[in-house]
């Protein structure tokens, strides 16, 4: 079955018993995963971060569940990397804003192929950014000086161009990450006009997420976002220092703004150093569970929320615990909404 038929097949449920959404894991660490701007799941285990060095220049990190560094590459063909998504045979495909370029290479780090150069005309980017794929296969790039989504199919052909530089319905200012649905469905995090705008599969516009503001289901220059197959879409907000969920209405739900442990990775290298053993137990433990500057998010199919925290150089992992319900299962939407029962 492709991606585009499993679509058609599967359908949301009509609503949701929201049991929780709970701290699961920390997994890497200062100095191996450094500044994570992006993360992904592969097989047997893996997980992958792409790392931004301190000046220019970026590689992809492999660990794995158990917190052991598997080692990095690819950092010979990245200046500036944006965003990143891994294919079925475990090759990347990485937007770089430095080169205007979308870079595919294999997990040796070896260069597959590459398209783009610097523009404003039809298959030209100007700081490509967010990177998916499509039920189809073809690749989605966010392209963020242009105010644009463009399309392409994996040999780089230029097959659509979705929205307009504005701030209007449908238009864009400095698209970041961009995500796909189940149904096909476009989200881009719209940085510029703190929001999140949902495209239908064939580039119409449908709404927006989120406005200004630091409040509940208020945005601050969004980098990032992913989207479950419950519908639920949940947003990197990096001024805010947290990722937000709304519902497939638009509606919001929940923030994360961590809950972070020590990391198997980083406590081996702590209990080396008395020094920062001090340091650590004098701080406030409060300081060191947060969010800090979140750049993406991911949630993969154990229904893992996987959130890369780049300020402090690691992932920080929830769980979501969900049950779908029928439209004969659950009241109808209220006007008035309060959890407490009588």
């Amino acid at each position: 079955m492709t991606l585009a038929e499993k679509s058609t097949t599967e359908t949301r449920p009509h609503a949701l018993l929201r049991a929780g959404f709970p701290y699961l894991t920390t997994i890497g660490m200062r100095r191996v995963t450094w500044f994570p701007i992006d993360v992904a799941v592969g097989k047997e285990g893996r997980v992958y971060t792409l790392d931004r060095t301190q000046g220019s220049g970026g590689y992809i990190r492999r660990i794995n569940w158990d917190d052991e560094d598997l080692g990095a590459f690819g950092g010979s063909e990245l200046t500036w990397p944006s965003s990143f998504v891994v294919d079925e045979d475990e090759n990347f495909w990485i937007t770089d804003e430095a080169k205007n370029k979308v870079i595919v290479i294999d997990g040796e780090g070896a260069l597959l192929k590459s398209w783009g150069e610097k523009g404003s005309g039809e298959g030209q980017f100007d700081r490509p950014g967010g990177i998916a794929f499509d039920n189809d296969g073809n690749v989605v790039v966010s392209d963020a000086v242009n105010g644009r989504i463009q399309r392409y199919s994996r040999e780089g052909v230029l097959l659509q161009t979705i929205g307009t530089q504005g701030s209007g319905d449908g238009e864009l200012d400095g698209p970041a990450g961009v995500a796909v649905d189940e149904r096909g469905d476009i989200y881009v995090a719209d940085w510029g006009n703190h929001r999140v705008v949902h495209f239908a599969a064939d580039g119409s516009f449908k709404h927006t997420m989120g406005s200004h503001g630091s409040g509940d289901g208020e945005l601050n220059r969004p980098t990032g976002l992913c989207v479950d197959s419950d519908g639920d879409v949940y947003v990197a907000d990096w001024g805010n220092d947290r990722v937000q969920q709304f519902d497939q209405n638009g509606r919001y739900v929940y923030k994360f703004t961590g809950n972070s442990t020590l990391s198997k990775m980083g406590r081996r290298y702590i209990e080396t150093s008395p020094r920062v053993l001090r340091i650590r137990e004098m701080g406030k433990m409060e300081e060191l569970e947060v969010l800090r500057a979140p750049r993406s998010c991911l949630m993969d199919d154990q229904n893992r929320l996987l959130i890369p925290d780049f300020g402090s150089h690691r992932i920080q992992v929830y769980k979501k615990e969900a049950y779908p319900l029928t439209e004969a299962e659950i009241a109808p939407i209220m006007e008035t909404v309060d959890l407490y029962t009588v």
